[in-house]
């Protein structure tokens, strides 16, 4: 463990290495190191363990310490610097990467388009599947019978689900559903 002065006096700790003993069993000892203080001069800082601190105080001002030295590291090594730079440099990537991809699918299309006319055939199968479907509905009568079906499936829901409620408060539903459910379950419908 290695400790430094601030401008004021107080100690600061600073850890170069990992701590080997508990954290508590290293604030009970006294400190006492040679350490460079801002100024580049050696002094000597000392901190002596009173009744008076307790381990939370301790444990808060180590807290501390460790935060201001997240800080001081995160500003020595300029992190947010490079984060931007790095940051700045995987978008430029993306961008030039998406628009090689754009013009790369844009010139297939045009050549594809130009060698097999590909819209003109498209639209034709458009306007072929679009008659096919009124000669159907006007033959069958597709959407009046779909839109009735509907009509009644709405009008009649209420109903069923009335009829459902009424059956499943029964002895003789609850015991039905219940079948039905160990069947579903043991036929495998319920997996797939």
């Amino acid at each position: 463990m290695q400790a430094g002065c601030s401008q004021r006096g107080r100690p600061s700790m600073q850890y170069s290495q990992p701590i080997t003993s508990s954290v508590r069993q290293a604030l009970l000892q006294p400190v006492v190191v040679f350490s460079r203080c801002s100024s580049r001069n050696l002094c000597r800082c000392s901190a002596t363990n009173t009744g008076s601190n307790s381990f939370a105080q301790r444990a808060q001002e180590f807290a501390g310490t460790a935060q201001q030295r997240l800080h001081d590291f995160v500003q020595e090594q300029e992190l947010d610097r490079k984060a931007a730079a790095a940051s700045k440099a995987a978008q430029e990537k993306l961008s030039t990467a998406y628009q090689e991809t754009e013009q790369n699918v844009r010139r297939t299309y045009m050549k594809i388009e130009s060698e097999h006319n590909l819209s003109a055939k498209v639209n034709q199968t458009r306007r072929w599947l679009s008659e096919r479907a009124r000669d159907i509905d006007q033959k069958y009568s597709m959407r009046r019978k779909v839109k009735t079906a509907a009509d009644d499936m709405k009008r009649l829901v209420p109903v069923w689900q009335r009829q459902f409620k009424e059956f499943s408060s029964t002895q003789f539903g609850k015991a039905s559903l219940t079948l039905a459910f160990v069947v579903l379950l043991f036929s495998g419908l319920l997996r797939q």
